[in-house]
């Protein structure tokens, strides 16, 4: 299984770092989007030792 790492930082000027970003030679490779999640616990019996579960909707 795939796995993925995630980060969540405040106060972040966008601008200042997607200037930052294209001095280095980065590309946009997909636009900001909204992406809706809802997290679950296992069910009864399905438990996992601080296991959950994640569905994302990425919106495509």
């Amino acid at each position: 299984m795939h796995i993925e790492y995630e980060a969540t930082f405040e106060n972040v000027d966008k601008d200042a770092i997607r200037a930052k970003l294209k001095e280095a030679g980065a590309t946009l490779v997909r636009p900001e989007f909204v992406q809706k999640r809802v997290v679950f616990n296992l069910p009864k019996g399905h438990e996992i030792p601080g296991g959950w579960l994640r569905v994302r909707n990425e919106g495509d």
